[in-house]
């Protein structure tokens, strides 16, 4: 009912036996999991590895994994990276650097969250944050040259709304740490 997701690049053999950059996709469950290795990661693909999965998909960004399952989780460990990276390494200014703090305090949150036992406490926690998440994208930011916030915009309405499913369904993580172990492993063979 549960599968944590996720893909990683993988050599494969192209035409003339040629090595070209291939895709492994893995799906952890309770006591099994699933690799796959293919050429590519399209919808098509992933259709096939997961035939008619209609259970929850604990996943990081990649779009594809939301043609597969019926909920999904986004793993908030790769949410708070990618903003933390945008503070460090793209050195914000103005709205874009308060806008940024803002999301990644959020984020923590979200985490949070997680430690909280009470599934009433959790689905208003999830209630409350879903809000003000919301509320910070709906804001009237100055957005600099290189339209990061409009960059989170576009994600939050493709993801924001698989954020706090952890928190609304039990036994869902808030993030894909048992996968990524599993990646490793793949990744130092």
């Amino acid at each position: 009912p549960y599968l944590r997701c996720d893909e990683f690049h993988w050599p494969v053999k192209g035409d003339k036996s040629e090595i070209k950059n291939g895709n492994a996709l893995v799906a952890r469950g309770e006591n099994t999991c699933l690799v796959k290795v293919s050429k590519d990661r399209t919808i098509d693909t992933l259709d096939k590895f997961l035939p008619e999965y209609h259970g929850i998909v604990g996943q990081d960004s990649y779009p594809g994994w939301f043609h597969i399952g019926g909920h999904h989780q986004m793993c908030m460990i790769h949410q708070k990276r990618i903003v933390k990276k945008d503070l460090k390494f793209n050195l914000p200014r103005g709205d874009v650097k308060v806008f940024l703090e803002e999301l990644s305090r959020l984020n923590s949150q979200y985490i949070a969250c997680d430690k909280i036992q009470d599934p009433h406490t959790r689905a208003v926690a999830a209630a409350c944050l879903d809000k003000q998440m919301s509320d910070l994208m709906h804001q009237d930011w100055q957005d600099d040259e290189d339209h990061t916030i409009n960059r989170y915009r576009k994600r939050h309405r493709r993801e924001g709304y698989h954020l706090s499913t952890f928190l609304h369904i039990e036994h869902v993580d808030s993030n894909n740490n048992a996968v990524e172990r599993i990646n490793r492993g793949f990744v130092a063979i």
